[in-house]
């Protein structure tokens, strides 16, 4: 038996890995976002978000049901009104953005005891450079007015996602200078978000067990490796997990990414880039891969895809 709580900063791929470690019938995936504090804060708005969850946290993991698991949105998650058994599902999985939890605000030290008694785990997620998650969600606000496309993707029909991929195939775009200044201000916000969340990581789970780091491009090629999912879950969870084709995430990939960047020479040459970078790999060095070893390999060539599109007029985009 294992509990695991996957620490995010928002943009990682942490969404369809968590829908499908809730696929297993031995993993049981109580919440998607509904611990995070923004969340907690706007249900609960009269509760201590500390009470609050150190006591439903701490019921869940005994597999007791808390007022917080009431709602019908967190009971759809559960798919029953209660918790399975740990004889059905011996593992608990999810994902939380700790930051905002710091263990040694008051109340702190309620929700420390709770992952320490319950022996919890941490694990970071993260993406394999900072700079290309920034010009991931600059690129796809600028063009689709927002930087979760994922959602807007699983609502299209099989044809309409079609023509959605298709469209970006064909798209490439021009770095300029303002694009450029808001890439670093995205980078070194994500930098902040991603060392708040190893530390998080440390207060929180490293009493009993030193956490780990997973690069979630290790998962996400872009489409699903199940294989290398499945290996990873078997060895956070000591246990063997198989992910298959057939556990299918309701959410599919969607924004844009470095293909649709004409000119990322210009992000590997840009010196403020470079620094924000450096100490983000740094960052990551910090925490033991949970599968893998760390690459040295220079920002120049993880912004280097070997094809790119040819460029289309900006204008000439259609949205489904």
């Amino acid at each position: 038996m294992t509990n695991l709580v996957l620490l995010y900063t928002g943009n990682v791929g942490s969404t369809p890995l968590v829908q499908l470690a809730g696929q297993h019938p031995q993993i049981l995936v109580p919440v998607y976002e509904q611990f995070d504090h923004y969340q907690v804060v706007r249900e609960h708005p009269d509760t201590d978000p500390f009470d609050l969850l150190s006591d439903a946290m701490g019921k869940m993991f005994k597999r007791e049901m808390s007022p917080f698991f009431e709602s019908p949105k967190i009971k759809s998650i559960l798919g029953r009104d209660d918790f399975p058994s740990r004889e059905e599902a011996p593992h608990v999985v999810f994902k939380w953005r700790g930051a905002k939890f710091n263990p040694e605000l008051p109340g702190g030290e309620k929700l420390l005891e709770v992952f320490h008694k319950n022996d919890v785990r941490g694990l970071v997620l993260a993406r394999r450079s900072v700079v290309e998650q920034a010009v991931k969600i600059h690129l796809s606000e600028k063009v689709y007015g927002g930087r979760h496309q994922q959602f807007k993707a699983e609502a299209l029909s099989d044809a309409e996602y079609e023509a959605y991929l298709e469209e970006q195939r064909r798209l490439a775009i021009e770095i300029d200078d303002e694009d450029l200044d808001v890439c670093r201000k995205l980078a070194d916000q994500f930098l902040g978000r991603t060392l708040a969340s190893i530390e998080t990581a440390h207060a929180y789970f490293g009493r009993n067990h030193p956490p780990q780091l997973l690069i979630t491009e290790q998962f996400l090629r872009p489409e699903l490796d199940f294989d290398a999912w499945s290996r990873a879950l078997t060895a956070m969870l000591g246990d063997t997990i198989q992910i298959s084709p057939e556990m299918q995430p309701s959410v599919r990939k969607g924004g844009l990414d470095l293909r649709n960047c004409a000119n990322p020479d210009r992000l590997a040459r840009d010196p403020g880039l470079r620094k924000i970078e450096k100490r983000y790999q740094a960052a990551l060095r910090s925490l033991p891969l949970v599968l893998g070893t760390h690459s040295r390999a220079r920002l120049t060539d993880r912004l280097s895809p070997s094809i790119y599109a040819p460029p289309i007029a900006f204008g000439s985009l259609t949205t489904a």
